[in-house]
This record gives structure tokens, sequence and C-alpha cells, in this order.
């Protein structure tokens, strides 16, 4: 072992001991008294950095003063943890190391800042998403930094299966506690900033259950590489292009759910049917997705050139097969093109033709709901004999479907036994009903068999399937539902390169672990983009809530980027599609203010960025098709985002001409994609994010390929010039050309000045040998000779290096930065940048004759120092001591040490520690414990430590300093060489008190077991002794409660599936204790919690009230708008209790049966997703009291 090892090893110890008033009680003589010195003020960093996130510091406050060690006296007020010093950020390798996601097999280290000497405990809680288990890492401190802070580590063991880690930080003092967690809502309530997470986070008096991740995935983990270097186009076929006019339907030939008739536009342009202002002909609802236009496959394939020019490698089509509806996702039958769209014939020359010029077919699979009219469900009796689940009990697709008894105003329109029966359709929209995706028939149907759905069509040659509402079938996390897992089995035997893409709004991590998707709609990156091309925040039907759409400064925008890279393997993050629009949301042109510029500006970032740009059709040439605003003032996009292209050749002119420009500059950006691999799948480096002045300026390198790219952005309103240093990242000797336009830069220097126009950018590009992007290796034979205030380091010298880089940090992995601003010419280097008694690591990299810099070699360790001259026991700790052992005496241990020339200087001396201890007969320093800085005596730094003796005997005190963080310690003595000595003589009262009658445990669940005991009536009590015993190990104790502070207890620091054994003793006044009393052995499991939510309503709320949400658990119905009724309290309270399991984090809203009654905010606006993180309270239970502004009908918010 190291010796750094042995010293950080003996400091954990000695700051485990120091977790509470009492720790070492039964297992070693003494304890650690309550100290009242000062905490040192915080370090200007720290001060700044709280100035900087107010919001965090201003919700942290002291707590509690601890408790006084006895009835008749209190310690000082203790002055707290130091929020301010708390940091840690997850893409920062001094803070996790490695980062981002994480493969089987591995492990991560884990650090948190404090001030140094500041907490009694730092422990990292992890959640485990895959086994819904949590665990509870302790952190030892492992570096002290010369500015004043404390190092704490832990190493996180990720497991050998797929999952999400959540991980946390709680740190204590006293009876003080504090969370360290992600700062994604800056105060309870608040909206939650997507662009924030990840990175640097927040100290939180309460945890708000924002916790940072880590993904855990298969090491041999594969995405398709034609998706990694993919540009996608995706189509709504009934919209894009009319090539086969033969098979276009007329007005009226089909009636869709026995209320919508067929309508055909004659005329190409020319707006969709509004459904918000056109009722169907029964005039109850408004007609909506019953118009078509005539677009279909043959179109498709007539354009495939167009589509060639704009450099699309991949084609992904909403659905195509027989439906009732325009956009098909209500599917009639799933191995047959719609015959409005073509044929099968015409599918297999549309495959053989994208094939020719190296493009790939996407699929759209519908497989959680298809259509009520359809045969699977007949509801409407359109097809021959009684097939259809709704209309028999003895269907042959019966079990496919769920079916219940009528809530609310629902019909009654399939056969049960004996009254009609509903059934679960998607959202509550009944023209879908939901799909039993559990029982075998249903994946031997849609994948499991030779014939079926997904097989067939990869059989005829399409590249791979996106997956609407994907988690609704299998939620990525449950290890019983393995939907995702076969799938992806079972196709990927057919043709390994299949593509397999959910679809997931949010954080798509449950599903890469490597064995269900390969990727998913990123609409997370959407947002970030188009909120940095925004001036202001953007809201609509989908961007609203917690989904609402910032306005992003480019620091903003690169967290975002960062925030995805950093939960995603890279397999899944380079095949990522990369959307600014969809069929499901607002067009881009329209969210970019119909400002060209702005979406030029958009697209360039998207197609300079890693994964795959997507472009919904149209958006190339600017399509203006703006989303428009329902009755109550919010914006919706469909049917309006469903525009038809429209080509210069058709009839009609509502949406206006193609913009050539714009199609010209996307044609542009797809060729520069296609010649450049570091585009597609190179490292991302950022440059600079400057927010005051708007400019986001990255790097992109594929050095296998001898190619890079520098990309400027300028989201500002006027023209900025900017120098960008690039010295050591791009090898010298090299132009790069510019996108669109603009001026060549040259490499040679390591620098340039550019100039970045308003709302614009460019992308310069450069192709080279690969040996031109070849770094030297890292240079040998790094030593490092520490003396006092300087370490003196030296290398070998490299052939053909230019330089070298010396790098620094206060620990071995993680942390390193440049000693130097320009590299260093010879092999030596003295750094006289220390400070005595740290611990500093080093390590060496070499320049290039082209300008590149290698990776850094191994790390040394060195430690300066002081030599010290003088050391000696202060007051009466230099003499013997005999004392009678009572409860609550303290023991004081002053020594001093001296260093001439530098301790007489006022206050403390930086580097020096000191430790002291109350050794036995035969014992040693194990249990030895730092001491505090205490003032100057004679020239020297005195400290002191306040023992409390626990047990009787001959003692002798030992003190302790080290100059050299630990490596060695000079011992005090005596001016005769002797060690003081203590005896401690017992008490003439040896009758120990009653134990406790009973010991109850109240309740066991991850957020702690919960005690109480009979109080015993003595009254010399001082204190209860809770002692705890897990498996085979022997009873400790974990806690000392003083008599008047009660007779409970709550243990927090419980692992699920443990089982404990709790006891309890009295302790008096002569430290005289009494046997152990017992309770019974405690599993520790998740509580099943009686969550009860209140909603408050207006007083002219008419019908039920429903609660529709995810719940996280498939006894509850999921975003069924009538399927969790309400119990009505009074004319304006509606309840209900829900039994949901602990830790769960849930969604919902209030609703009146149907979504067109659901509840709105009070101006009418769209509200987020209300979210519950389900905890116990101490009776076990949870009650949640909401308020509804307003209902989306009744108030006709639209």
């Amino acid at each position: 072992m190291h010796k750094r090892d042995r010293r950080g090893s003996l400091l954990a110890a000695a700051l485990l001991l120091a977790l509470a008033v009492l720790l070492v009680i039964g297992g070693q003589p003494f304890a650690l008294a309550a100290q009242s010195e000062a905490t040192p003020e915080p370090t200007a960093e720290a001060t700044e950095e709280c100035a900087e996130k107010a919001e965090a510091c201003a919700i942290v406050v002291p707590l509690d003063i601890p408790a006084g060690l006895t009835p008749e006296a209190a310690p000082a007020a203790d002055p707290g943890i130091n929020p301010g010093a708390l940091y840690h950020d997850s893409r920062s390798d001094l803070y996790r190391t490695p980062g981002g996601a994480a493969p089987f097999g591995t492990t991560v280290t884990l650090r948190l800042r404090a001030e140094a000497g500041n907490l009694d405990t730092a422990t990292v809680r992890v959640w485990n998403t895959r086994e819904e288990a949590q665990s509870l890492l302790p952190m030892q401190v492992v570096a002290t930094t010369p500015d004043g802070y404390d190092l704490w580590e832990t190493t996180l063991d990720v497991g050998s299966k797929g999952t999400v880690l959540w991980y946390r930080f709680i740190v204590t003092r006293g009876n003080q506690t504090l969370y360290y967690e992600d700062d994604t809502r800056l105060a309870a309530g608040s909206p939650y900033l997507a662009y924030r997470e990840g990175g640097a986070g927040m100290v939180y008096a309460e945890s708000p259950d924002l916790s940072y991740q880590i993904t855990v995935y298969d090491p041999a983990y594969y995405t398709p590489e034609w998706m990694r270097n993919a540009v996608v186009y995706q189509i709504f076929p009934d919209r894009f292009r009319d090539g086969d006019p033969s098979n276009n339907p007329a007005d009226g030939d089909e009636v869709f759910y026995d209320a919508l008739p067929l309508i055909f536009h004659d005329i190409w342009n020319e707006p969709p049917v509004d459904g918000r202002t056109t009722l169907a002909p029964a005039g109850d609802q408004g007609y909506f997705n019953s118009d078509f236009y005539g677009g279909d496959l043959a179109g498709i394939t007539e354009k495939l050139d167009y589509l060639q020019d704009l450099g699309v490698t991949a084609i992904y089509l909403n659905p195509i097969f027989l439906a009732r509806s325009n956009h098909r996702y209500d599917t009639v039958d799933y191995l047959q093109i719609d015959p409005i769209l073509g044929t099968l014939e015409d599918f297999q020359t549309l495959v053989s033709e994208a094939d020719k010029r190296g493009m790939k077919l996407i699929l759209d699979g519908v497989f959680n709901h298809l259509s009520s009219d359809s045969p699977y469900f007949d509801r409407f009796d359109r097809f021959e004999g009684d097939e259809g689940a709704c209309e028999s009990l003895e269907s042959p697709y019966r079990a496919w479907f769920y079916f219940a008894p009528p809530r609310a105003n629902q019909p009654a329109p399939c056969a049960g036994d004996p009254d009609p029966l509903y059934y679960t359709s998607w959202a509550g929209f009944d023209t879908i009903p939901r799909i039993n995706n559990t029982i075998v028939e249903t994946r031997r149907f849609f994948f499991l068999d030779e014939n079926s759905v997904a097989q067939t069509w990869i059989r005829e040659g399409i590249g791979g399937w996106r997956l609407d509402v994907a988690p609704d079938i299998d939620n990525g996390r449950d290890p019983n539902n393995i939907y995702w897992e076969t799938f992806r089995a079972v196709l990927r035997r057919l043709n390994p390169e299949t593509v397999i893409i959910g679809e997931e709004w949010s954080d798509g991590s449950e599903f890469f672990d490597g064995d269900e998707w390969d990727s998913t709609m990123n609409y997370r990156l959407r947002a970030g983009i188009l909120g940095f091309v925004r001036d202001t925040d953007f809201t609509d039907n989908d961007s609203n809530g917690d989904r609402v759409m910032y306005a992003l400064a480019p620091s903003e925008l690169d967290n975002t980027i960062r925030s995805i890279e950093e939960d995603y393997p890279q397999m899944a993050y380079h095949a990522l599609m990369n959307v600014l629009s969809s069929h499901d949301v607002s067009r881009l042109f329209f969210v970019v203010g119909a400002d060209p510029q702005a979406q030029k500006l958009a697209a360039l970032t998207q197609f300079a960025l890693p994964g795959a740009p997507t472009i919904y059709y149209g958006d190339e040439i600017a399509i203006d098709a703006p989303s428009i605003p329902d009755s109550g003032g919010n914006y919706q996009d469909d049917p309006y985002n469903r525009a038809p292209y429209p080509w210069p050749d058709t009839e009609g002119d509502y949406y206006p001409p193609p913009d050539e420009d714009m199609l010209a500059f996307y044609q542009g950006l797809g060729a520069l994609r296609r010649d450049n691999p570091a585009l597609r799948t190179g490292e991302m480096v950022t440059l600079l994010a400057d927010d005051q002045n708007g400019l986001y300026v990255f790097a992109r390198l594929s050095k296998a390929d001898g190619n890079a790219a520098l990309v400027a952005l300028n989201r500002s309103a006027d023209d900025r010039q900017v120098r960008l240093d690039f010295g050591g990242l791009l090898p010298t000797g090299l132009t790069l050309r510019p996108f669109p336009d603009g001026a060549p830069i040259s490499t040679d220097g390591g620098s340039a000045e550019i100039s970045i126009p308003a709302r614009g950018g460019y992308i310069w590009t450069v192709t080279a040998d690969a040996a031109a992007f070849e770094a030297p290796a890292a240079p040998n034979g790094l030593t490092a000779v520490a003396q006092s205030g300087q370490v003196a380091l030296e290398w070998d010298a490299l052939d053909g290096a230019a330089g070298y880089i010396l790098y620094r940090s206060p620990v071995a992995a993680g942390g390193f930065e440049p000693l130097t601003e320009t590299p260093i010419s010879g092999t030596t280097f003295n750094d006289e940048t220390v400070t005595n008694g740290f611990v500093y690591y080093y390590a060496a990299a070499a320049v290039g004759e082209n300008g590149l810099v290698g990776e850094p070699g191994a790390s040394i360790m060195a430690v300066p120092s002081y030599t010290i001259d003088e050391t000696f026991y202060v007051g009466e700790s230099a003499e013997d001591r005999e004392l009678e052992l009572v409860f609550g005496l303290t023991l004081p241990v002053q020594a001093a040490v001296k260093i001439d020339g530098v301790t007489d200087a006022q206050g403390q001396t930086p580097g020096i520690l000191a430790r002291a201890a109350l050794i036995p007969d035969g014992g040693d320093l194990t249990a030895a414990l730092p001491m505090a800085y205490a003032g100057d005596v004679d020239g020297a730094d005195s400290y002191t430590l306040t023992i409390m003796p626990q047990e009787i005997g001959e003692y002798r005190v030992v003190a302790q300093f080290s100059a050299d963080g630990g490596l060695t310690w000079i011992t005090v003595e005596r001016a005769d060489g002797t060690l003081p000595q203590v005896t401690l003589a017992a008490s003439s009262d040896t009758t120990p008190p009653d134990a406790p009658a009973e010991v109850r445990v109240l309740r066991a669940s991850l957020s702690g077991v919960g005690l109480e005991w009979d109080a015993v009536e003595d009254e010399n009590l001082f204190a209860y002794r809770v002692y705890r015993a897990a498996g085979d190990e022997a009873a400790a104790v974990i806690a000392e409660i003083a008599a008047a502070d009660g007779t409970a207890y709550t243990d927090s620091a419980v692992v699920e599936g443990e089982t404990y054994v709790y006891s309890v003793a009295a302790v008096d006044g002569a430290l005289n204790e009494s046997p152990l009393t017992s309770a019974e052995p405690v599993p520790v499991a998740r509580l099943v919690v009686p969550v009860t939510f209140v909603a408050e309503v207006p007083d002219y709320t008419t019908g039920k009230v429903f609660i529709a949400g995810d719940f996280g658990s498939s006894d509850y119905p999921r975003w069924d708008p009538a399927g969790l009724e309400m119990t009505q309290a009074d004319d304006t309270h509606w309840t209900i209790t829900l039994d949901i399991k602990e830790g769960t984090a849930i969604e919902y809203k209030y609703v009146r049966g149907d979504w067109t009654a659901v509840e709105k905010g009070a101006e009418c606006e769209e509200i987020a997703n209300r979210r519950l993180t389900v905890r116990p309270d101490e009776a076990g239970v949870q009650q949640t009291a909401d308020n509804v502004q307003k209902w989306r009908d009744l108030d006709a918010c639209g």
C-alpha cells in the first residue's frame, strides 16, 4: 500500500469516529467531546460561489444546535455546515472519474468538496432503478487543499447489469444534515430546468430528490454504423408528394369510427381541416385526422434524387399500414400497405430505389395500440362475423385488450358478462384501444413469430423501426418486463444492422443499457438548440410547465449538450435522431419566429453536433406552417404542422413556395456532413461559451480520419470578433475552409482571429493524412523531489518533442491542471507554488512538433514540508492525572508544535496535522482523532482535543504532529522522554440503572427505522445508548441520546433487504450501563405507502373528478382520464388514496373524465404534470393538497 493510502485510511477512520458525540463507546476507551472552537470563515472562492448560487445558499441555514452532552450543560453553539464550500461537478474528473455512462464491471470514483474539518460525515445515497433499491456509501477525506477544503471520496461499483444509478450527497455535522444534489429546480415547486442537468449542483436543507445519474450499460453495446453516420429525413406520407393519383380516394369513400367521413383535398396546396373550427357531421366533436391529400409511396420514390441532393441517408416514415386516419397511428392491418399510399410492389420499389442511393428506410411501429375500427377489435361491427374483441367474449383477440366497466360518461359498447363493458385506450382516446403486451400471443404477433409484423418488414428490406410510445409497453427498468430486450434480440438475429429507435420525450437512459434501444428522437437537444437561437422563452401545447423551451445562453446550450452526452453511452449518443421538428411538435420555422437567419443558425448547430440530424419534411425549404392558438390562447401544433409540401408543380398557393436559398443551405450542410467524419462521429471539444457576447465555439475531431472541424456560432444581434485558441488541439500546417462562406483559418500559431456574423455561424473543416493528427507519447522517468516550499521535477527527454506540459492535482486520478501557460522547453521544472504539508500529484505530457499535446503519463506524488523543530505538551496536559470516571467527564489534551521562523507568525501555520488519543496498555493509535488549532503559545502553534473517557484503566496521553501530509508523525514527549499518564478510577456508585421495559419498532422503510422505548425512572439517569446488530455482526452503539431529549430515535443509515436487531441500554452519571432491552428483528423493505391526494376545485365544477397519471405501478391505469375516480368530500374538495411504493416518483393531473376537461392554469395556460416522490411520514402515510385553477372545457381554455 502506498504511504498516502495509509494516511488516508487513518484519517478516514478518525473522521468516521467523529460521526456523533459518542461513537466509540464500548469498543474504545474514549470519545470525542463537542468542540467549541469557531469554524474557519469560508474562503473567497466559496463565498463567491455562494453568491453565484444565491438560491442555494438562501435556503440553507444552520439547523438545530447540537444537543448537550449532559442535561445540565450544553456546549457552545456550533456554527454548522458551511454550505458555500460544498461542491460537486459531475462533469469534472476531480469530482467524478470516469465521467459519463459506465460499462458493466467498472467503478466510478465520486468526490465532494467541503470546508476543511467542517463535516462529521459525508455519504453518497445511490438508487438503482432496475433493482429499486438504495445503498449508502460512506465517504472519507482523501485530500485537503491549501485553500481550505477537504475532498471526500467514495468508490461506486456499478455492478454487472444494465440500470440507471441516481446519486446524491448527504452531509452531517452534529445534528445538522444537508444535501447536495443537482440544481434543476431552484426552489420547491419551481419549474424543472433541463438545461441545468448534470454539472454543478446546489445545497438543500431537505432533499428535493434531484439526484445525479450514471447509466450502466453492456460494454458490448452496438448501434448500427449507418445510423451513427446518418442524415435522417422524416416524411408524413400523406403530405409529402402525390406520385400516383390513381390511388387517391374521393370524398365520402370511407366513414371512420362511425362518424367521420373521408375528405379528400382536390387542391394540394391548401391547409388541413382544422378540427378546432370544423365539426364532424354529428356536430358533437371536432373533425380531426380524416382528411387526405393523396401523398403516397410513389411520390417518395419520385423524389429520392431530391433527398439524395439534400444529403439524406435514411428516411423515417410515419405509419404506412392500413389505418382509419391520415396519421395512421390507428392501425387496421399491420401487414398491408394502406391502399391510399400504394401497394406492396410500390413499397418494394421504394426500398430498392432507396438502397441504390445508399438510403435506409425506418418504419413507424405502433405496437402499443391499434384501431377500434379494425378486425382485431371491431367496435363498429364493420367486419363479418364476431371475431372482434369488442364484439365477443369468445373472440381470439379478447385477451389482447383490457376491458372494464364504464366510468363517468363512458359508453359500454363491448360485450361483457353480464353487463356491457368499456375498454382501456391510449391516453383516453377511444379510437385506439391499448394492446395487452404482457401476453405471449401479442408478442408472437408483433415480433416473435417468423411471419410476425416486425420480422416481415425487416425481410422486406427496411433498416429498422421507430417505436411509438415505446415506454408504455416496457418502461426499460422493470426486470420482469423484457419486451424490448426480446424484440431487439429477435431482430438483431435477423439483421445485425437493424436499428431500434424508441420514442422518448425526455431522458432515454433506461433504454440505453445495450439490450433494448439504439436511439431515440432527441427532443432534449431540440429544446437546447431552439432555445439557443430564440431571444425569449417559447410555450405551446408541448412546451409548457416543466417543458417550457427557455431562451438559452451559450453556456446553457453547452450544458444541455453535455448532459445528454453524460447520460448516454457513446454508441447511443452518436445514433440519436436530432430533431428540430416532427409530426408531434411545432414547425421549426414557426418556433424561430419565421426568421430564416435564425433557422439557418439552428440548422448549422444541428448538423455540427453529434448524432443524426433529422429533417422533418419541408423544414429544408422553411415551410411556413405555423401553429395556431386555441380558444384559450395556447398554441397547438396538430394538424397545422402536417401541411402539404408546397411543390411548385402542384395546385394551390396557401403555403408559400420553397425558399430556394434555405434549400441550398441545407444541401450544403448535407454535403459537409457527408464529407467530414468528424461532424458525424468525432469527438466534441468546447472552446468558448461566452454568454455576454452570445458566442459558442467548439471543435469536432476524428483523428483516425485526419479530419477536423471548427464550429463558431453567434446568437447575438451583432457581428462579433473573437480570438480563438486551438493550440495543442489541431496540428499546425493546416488550412481550414469555411462554410457557408468567409475566410479560411490557418492552424499555424495555435490561434486565429475570427469574425462571426450576427445570428449566424461558420463551420471550418480540414482533411489531412491521419499521421498529421498523431500526438506524442508521454515522457518517461518523471520524478519529484519535495523540499520546503518547492518540488523539483525531472523527466526523460522524448525524441521529437517540441516541449512538455506539467499537470498537478490534489488527487492521484482526476483534477489535473497545467502548471504553466506555455510548454516547458527543457526536462526539468521547479514548482514553487506549493504549500508545505499538502500532498501534490504530478503528471507530464509531451508537445509534438505538430503542436499537438499528448496524453499525460502516470502521476507521482510529492509532499513539500517544514522541518519540525520542537513539540511539547501545554499546561496540565503534560501532567499525570488521576480522575474519577463519571458521565460527561472531559479530558482536554493540548500540545504545541514549533517551526523556527514559521510558527512565530500570527495564526495557524498551513499544512500541519495534529492528532491525539488515550492509549491503554497494549493499545495503538487506530483510534486517534484530529486536534484543532487553539492559538499561539511561545512561538509555537497549539492544538487541542477534548476527549470523553468511557472505561476505567491506565492510559497514556499521545499527541502527534505531521508536517508532510501524514506520511510521517512525530510523537510529543515530555522533557524526560515519557508520555503523560491518566488513571481513570471507578465511581463509588456501581449500581446500574434499570433497563428500559420495552423497545418498539415504529416503522421500517428505506427512509429509516423508527424506534421508541419506555423511559427509565432514575434521578441519576444521563443517557440511553442505542445498539444495532445485522446478520452475524456484534451489536454496536449507533447513537447516544441524552435522557432529557426523549425516548425515540430514527436510524436512517439502513439498507433495503437487511434485517436489524435494535437494543437500548440506560446509562447513569457513573457510567453504569443497564442490561440491553432488544426489539424483535426488523427487516428493511420499501413500504407501500397510502398516498392521499386532495384536490381543491372551482366551485362551479360539474361532473366527477378523476386523477390521471403515471403512478409507477401496473395496478393503476396510466394516463387514463376516467381511470381513477375521486371521492367528493364537499363542494370544492375531492380525494383519493392510492397505495404506492416508497421512493416512487409519480406524475399526475386532475381531469373530469376526458382530456377535453383537464385542469388548466390560472390564465388558461397548459400546466406541467404534477410531480411527487413518495416518502412516508412518521405514521407511514403521505398526503398532498393541490389546487385546480381552471378546467379546459368549463373555462373555455381551448
